[in-house]
């Protein structure tokens, strides 16, 4: 499940009221707004329950991604929470969404929630364990090797490349050129 791009005064992604109780699993919640509460609201009793799912973007006039009156509950776990949030396996690391600007929630290469969620849980569809979210980075598929991106900070920055032969003749090769130029 996606909840995404909603507004309300309370609980922009969802408003829980009167006694219920809700357990969200594998679920992606991310900008929606509202004035308490910019992903969830919890009144009256009521109680939420959320394992392996990300909690991300979501805004409040007051700074609160989550509202709870005196009487409600949340359990949380195994989850990406922007902001944090205490509970075992939680993580508070931006989820890497592939272009959330255009609807796209799935999970680049890099992202922390993937093989996080909860050890128990039931395995991805790629036999890894699960994903935190609604969708989960298939890791069956090799990635595409015809693409590279680097990004160096400038501390320690280093690549190694392995003993293969493609990379290691060109590495000769330049090295080759590099020593004769330096020799005439």
């Amino acid at each position: 499940v996606i909840i995404t791009n909603n507004a309300g005064i309370n609980g922009g992604g969802i408003f829980v009221d009167h006694n219920s109780n809700v357990i969200l699993t594998n679920c992606t919640i991310t900008d929606n707004s509202a004035d308490n509460g910019g992903c969830i609201s919890l009144y009256t009793s009521s109680s939420a329950t959320f394992l392996n799912t990300i909690l991300w973007e979501n805004s409040t006039t007051n700074n609160q991604q989550m509202s709870l009156d005196g009487s409600s509950s949340m359990v949380i776990t195994y989850s990406d929470i922007e902001g944090g949030w205490e509970g075992e396996g939680n993580i508070d690391a931006d989820p890497l969404f592939v272009d959330p600007n255009n609807g796209d929630f799935s999970l680049q290469t890099s992202s922390a929630c993937i093989d996080a969620g909860d050890p128990t849980s039931d395995l991805d569809p790629d036999g890894t364990v699960t994903d935190m979210g609604a969708y989960y980075y298939d890791q069956s598929t090799p990635p595409d090797y015809d693409n590279y991106s680097l990004s160096f900070d400038g501390d320690d920055d280093y690549v190694e490349i392995d003993d293969h032969p493609q990379y290691h003749s060109n590495i000769l090769t330049r090295s080759e050129e590099h020593t004769s130029e330096l020799q005439s």
